[in-house]
């Protein structure tokens, strides 16, 4: 009987042990997937964490233009490198405010926003975000290191290594528009002092950056009779209401005689000029009874013609190749008709006409990039009321327009490229 009762017992004992090696062994199997899951979830966690930061760090340029393969997502852009792309500030209306004077007619008259653009490191940004103001006059140095503009108080506002800021003591002036020093070094500028206006404090003045000096260098009798400012080797050059082109001589930051007219056309008002890359030949956009055409002169006021002759068109915008004399682009179109993209060859004495996309209408501005493989552009759509504007670039390699911006129911426009 007790023999039957141990052999009952051992029999309990063994089943006993295998369930609890069945339990242990389902635990651990248990055990290990539930931390597999636990890994698989960290590593996932840890992914998404590192995409994220990859973002931040890329500034989502594929939003817009793939690095990888240059694909344009939002426009009919073909294949492009990202790292070719310029750094381009450029105004535009896509905030959407209305100045306070409300509306003209049909035409909305919105602010102006500086907005600055480079798909080699973050998105775009606004540098200004006025509510109710214009921002205007956008430059880059020439050594590219900073970008001036005029602020909505008639300030010279900069932005450099990321910071924006006020140009002191230029804020105790106001001023109208003005021109870099070929060094970077100075900034010459058309303005009078804010606490007094009497016309002896109209004219020209040059501030030295680094010492934060301002001296004046020529009286005007008012700050918007000159409507462009240049500074072109050793002269500032600018352009008067009236349509003559003047120079006047600077040597360390003082005047060196007189000013002397080196455009004056009967009936003819010159608008702006366009400086040649060494610096000896100027290009101006000329109004002659309300026709608009290019004319070439030099710095001694002398050569000048009219570049296409017997043309009835409507030129403007002219912008010299940055390293090649020889080629000029400007905007050209006939009265009623799709503008186009003209391009002259010095050497070749030829002109090429470059048609814009099917849903444009004409050029405003050009600007080219400073390796010369892109002639930046804003272009007007086919609206009723011109109020539309986009910003392009024609890339001279592959004969082909790309999209840089897409605002259909803004104005992006005034694009400049960093030198």
């Amino acid at each position: 009987m007790s023999k039957k009762i141990f052999a009952m017992v051992e029999i309990n004992v063994d089943k006993m042990l295998n369930h609890l090696y069945t339990n242990i062994y389902l635990f651990c199997q248990c055990y290990f997937r539930i931390k597999k899951m636990f890994l698989m979830r960290t590593l996932i966690q840890y992914s998404c964490i590192l995409l994220f930061l990859q973002f931040l760090v890329c500034g989502g340029d594929e939003m817009n233009l793939s690095t990888k393969k240059g694909k344009a997502e939002k426009s009919s852009t073909k294949s492009i490198e990202s790292a070719n792309l310029p750094c381009i500030a450029y105004l535009s209306t896509k905030t959407g405010n209305i100045l306070p004077s409300g509306l003209v007619g049909k035409l909305k008259h919105y602010t102006n926003d500086l907005f600055l653009l480079n798909y080699n490191s973050k998105p775009e940004i606004n540098l200004t975000e006025n509510p109710t103001f214009f921002s205007r006059n956008q430059v880059w140095s020439p050594d590219g290191k900073i970008l001036a503009w005029t602020s909505e108080k008639r300030q010279l506002a900069f932005f450099e290594n990321g910071q924006k800021d006020i140009l002191v003591p230029s804020s105790e002036y106001s001023v109208h528009l003005f021109a870099w020093s070929p060094g970077s070094d100075r900034i010459a500028f058309v303005g009078y002092k804010r606490k007094d206006r009497k016309p002896s404090n109209h004219g020209i003045y040059i501030l030295k950056i680094s010492e934060k000096s301002i001296s004046q260098v020529f009286k005007i009798e008012f700050s918007k009779d000159i409507s462009k400012l240049y500074w072109v080797n050793n002269f500032l050059v600018w352009c008067n209401l009236n349509g003559t082109v003047e120079k006047l001589n600077i040597v360390d930051s003082k005047p060196k005689g007189s000013p002397k007219i080196i455009f004056s056309q009967k009936n003819a008002r010159c608008l702006n000029i366009a400086v040649s890359p060494d610096n000896n030949a100027l290009a101006g956009r000329v109004n002659n009874q309300n026709r608009h055409g290019i004319w070439i002169f030099d710095l001694d006021g002398k050569n000048t013609h009219k570049l296409i002759k017997g043309e009835d068109f409507y030129e403007s915008c002219a912008a010299w190749h940055p390293t090649d004399c020889n080629l000029l682009a400007f905007s050209s179109r006939v009265p009623g008709k799709q503008g186009y993209l003209a391009l002259y060859d010095f050497n070749k004495s030829k002109l090429t006409n470059i048609d814009l996309k099917s849903n444009y209408k004409f050029i405003y501005a050009n600007t080219w990039t400073k390796d010369g493989r892109y002639i930046v552009v804003d272009c007007v759509r086919k609206d009723i009321d011109n109020q539309s504007s986009d910003i392009l670039m024609y890339d001279m390699e592959n004969s082909q327009w790309i999209n840089i911006t897409d605002s259909k129911d803004s104005r992006d426009f005034n694009p400049v490229c960093r030198p």
